[in-house]
């Protein structure tokens, strides 16, 4: 279908009033190498007498208004809003020199078509499950993909291998598991790896524990929730008794959290209960050659390495063993993470002060209530790929090129509404008091300020490069996507190291001849356009709305099912028209304004599910909370990664006996003889994770907790095996806490 086509459906559709503009693109990778050479000494000066060391002196302009802020905030804690102040000293405020450097660098790499300053090497551009793996004794005999439980003993990094424990594994099926007495109560915990579950037998289990006591010997890994229409589905358990410990390289622990860094479960930690993607015909793992990788589901993740999708040329510098950079690497210096010689460390040449607006304190915006900014996700084929055909294969395509955030005309729009924080109902949560938003002080636009470049050895086409940096508009501080820190640069003059004022070089536009597409490529995405902002749609989702970003790419710009498919998948109109899915359009430089993307904020009726699975729509309209909410829709709470869990993982890394946890299941009824308040009689027992730390178990029913006030006990009772009385303090599904209250 060609682009006229698709352009005439979706305005047809979703209508020209749902048009947008995103809020970055990208501009494209150079087609060769750019240029490289050795870098060049600090003194390089004391030889070559054409090069300049001194100073440049700029004015800078904002043209939008501008964050900075201090790291802390004065107002609010991890519990509740934050407000910040903006960045001052004095009455001056200040852009500091490391943002001031990171922008420069980028620009400076973007209009020389220069390497890539950063890379994650272990990033894996990963979106949905693209591994389907089976158990060797489950039914379904015909996956050639084999898949083993293993038991995480050891983490393993960047830096050192890890230790997993594999077992036999086995199928249990869920039906039957949620029959038995009291596990409604856990399985969502369970689910989520938030408590570890046991049974007695995989085939006929009759009970369940918390605990591998009593013969209870069979951990059992619960994955997400059945999908609905599905009469059961089958869950993995391993034996605890076959267990044996395998060194697993580093290289497969970097993979797992190159491939999860945007998932529920990003870290592995010791205990964990993980699926091993098994290589060809291996059912059961004897060394770690067998295993291909490290998986948190059955049905997991592979997507491919971000290496891999961009051209080796475009590396980072410090990726290659010619010991040579590009131009920008050569100007802004480098680190090497190597151990050996061959990458160069040497020091930078561009050295910016802090950028002062001098007496701005006094003219801040205050009290501006900001959006939260999303993670980016690389892994998105829609828009990080170099296609803008929903029907190719975007899975064959490299990343787009460089990427870069836009500029808005909506000088008086406001930033929260235009990418706010919905409620169950899809209506705009209080922007003062949501956790997630912040309150700033922004600096207004029309604000001068002026900054110092120090220069060292600079030669006239480094001279060059950076003068025809600064005659292009720059992007500062935070809140890019929001059209935040567009600014204007003037040069006001250049002073040698004597401190003598000098004129500027004339010949920057001969030697900078080279720069001038990618001049143009930036100009042009700096131009403002109208209605730029995320993606953001409506659709109902059970006894909810769910509005937001993920609802549109979800409808828009989502791969189609199985592995061996192309594309986006298409909306069936019930008009029996078909819509097609929506890539970011690919950038035009010549035509800036094009290249929109369609149904903002639109809400679909009429849907209807088809004989062949496939959900037709009527017709999409624009979201109306007076027309489309029914007072009826309800919270299902939190069960994605949050603040709550990020801090979970942190707290046990560090050993906090009593982390904060995500609140995503009901607590358990109480077990007989543990319930909250008694005072019950313990075992003291090795410390889980290893950490010295005291433990006890309550017998009868196997639960272990950590004990609170153990300083105060005696040193035979804290030792292993000792029986104390220990007061119930906590007792959850989450967690289980005893207090020593005394003999």
């Amino acid at each position: 279908m060609d682009k006229s086509k698709q352009e005439m459906l979706y305005k047809k559709y979703l209508t020209s009033a749902s048009a947008f503009h995103n809020p970055y693109t990208f501009i494209p990778f150079p087609d060769e190498a750019p240029p490289r050479d050795k870098p060049s000494l600090l003194s390089a000066d004391e030889v070559q007498s054409d090069r300049f060391t001194g100073i440049l002196e700029l004015e800078i302009t904002t043209t939008s208004p501008l964050l900075t802020c201090e790291a802390d905030a004065y107002a609010g804690d991890k519990d509740s809003h934050k407000s910040y102040r903006a960045l001052t000293i004095g009455e001056d405020v200040i852009v500091p020199a490391s943002g001031v450097r990171g922008s420069l660098r980028t620009l400076m790499t973007i209009i020389t078509g220069g390497t890539l300053g950063y890379m994650d090497e272990d990033l894996h551009l990963c979106q949905g499950r693209d591994v389907s793996m089976a158990i060797a004794h489950s039914k379904n005999m015909d996956n050639k993909i084999w898949a083993s439980l293993g038991i995480v003993k050891k983490p393993g990094n960047r830096f050192e291998n890890g230790v997993i424990a594999v077992g036999d594994t086995r199928t249990v099926s869920l039906s039957v598991l949620q029959g038995l007495k009291g596990f409604s109560g856990v399985e969502k915990v369970a689910r989520k790896g938030k408590c570890e579950l046991y049974i007695d037998n995989p085939s006929k289990p009759t009970r369940f524990a918390y605990q591998p006591d009593n013969g209870m010997n069979w951990r059992v890994k619960l994955s997400g929730p059945p999908i609905r229409g599905t009469k059961d589905k089958s869950e993995g358990a391993i034996n605890l008794s076959t267990l044996v410990e395998m060194e697993i390289p580093s290289q497969l622990w970097c993979d797992y959290t190159g491939r999860h860094r945007l998932a529920d479960r990003a870290e592995l930690r010791k205990g964990d209960l993980v699926w091993l993607e098994l290589r060809g015909d291996c059912q059961m793992p004897s060394s770690s050659g067998d295993i291909v990788s490290i998986q948190w589901a059955r049905w997991g993740r592979k997507g491919q390495s971000l290496r891999s999708r961009v051209p080796d040329y475009m590396w980072p510098d410090y990726m290659a063993t010619d010991g040579k950079v590009d131009e920008v690497t050569g100007l802004f210096g480098q680190v090497s993470p190597k151990p050996d010689k061959s990458v160069p460390t040497f020091a930078s040449r561009i050295r910016p002060e802090n950028l002062v607006f001098p007496n701005a304190k006094v003219r801040l915006i205050r009290n501006v209530d900001l959006a939260p900014l999303a993670q980016p996700h690389p892994g998105c084929m829609a828009f990080y790929r170099d296609t803008d055909d929903p029907t190719e294969d975007a899975r064959q395509c490299d990343v787009r090129g460089y990427k870069v955030y836009r500029t808005t005309k909506e000088t008086d729009a406001h930033l929260f509404t235009t990418q706010g924080v919905y409620d169950e109902s899809g209506q705009l949560q209080n922007a003062s008091t949501s956790k997630v938003s912040k309150t700033v002080e922004l600096l207004p636009a029309a604000s001068k300020g002026t900054l110092r470049l120090a220069l060292r050895s600079l030669s006239p086409r480094e001279m060059a490069i950076l003068l025809r940096a600064c005659s292009v508009s720059w992007r500062l501080g935070g809140g890019k996507p929001l059209g935040l820190g567009a600014c204007s640069v003037k040069v006001i003059g250049l002073i040698d190291e004597q401190g003598n004022k000098v004129a500027l070089p004339d010949n920057g536009q001969k030697l900078g001849a080279d720069l001038d597409e990618g001049i143009g490529w930036w100009k042009a995405s700096q131009q403002p356009v109208d209605r730029m902002r995320y993606p953001r749609a409506v659709a109902n989702a059970g006894d909810r709305k769910h509005r937001g970003g993920h609802t549109w790419f979800n409808r828009h710009a989502t791969p189609k099912k199985g592995t061996a498919v192309a594309g986006l998948q298409p909306i069936y109109m019930a008009s029996r028209e078909t819509l097609p899915g929506q890539c970011l359009p690919i950038f035009v430089a010549n035509n800036p304004q094009a290249g929109l993307l369609y149904g903002y904020d639109m809400y679909a009726q009429g849907e209807n599910k088809q004989h062949d699975n496939r959900t037709t729509i009527t017709k999409f309209v624009a979201f109306d909370t007076s027309k489309h909410v029914t007072g009826q829709e309800r919270s299902q709470g939190n069960t994605s990664q949050n603040r709550n869990t990020r801090q979970a993982a942190r707290a046990e890394r560090v050993g906090d006996p009593s982390p904060a946890r995500p609140t995503v299941a009901p607590t358990p009824p109480p077990q007989p003889g543990l319930e909250r308040g008694t005072s019950v009689s313990c075992v003291i027992c090795e410390d889980p994770r290893g950490k010295n730390r005291v433990f006890a178990r309550h017998e009868p029913t196997g639960r272990v907790g950590f004990v609170q006030s153990a300083d105060k006990m005696p040193e035979e009772l804290k030792k292993i095996g000792a029986r104390v009385t220990l007061y119930a303090k906590v007792v959850s599904a989450l967690q289980m806490q005893f207090e020593y209250l005394g003999k």
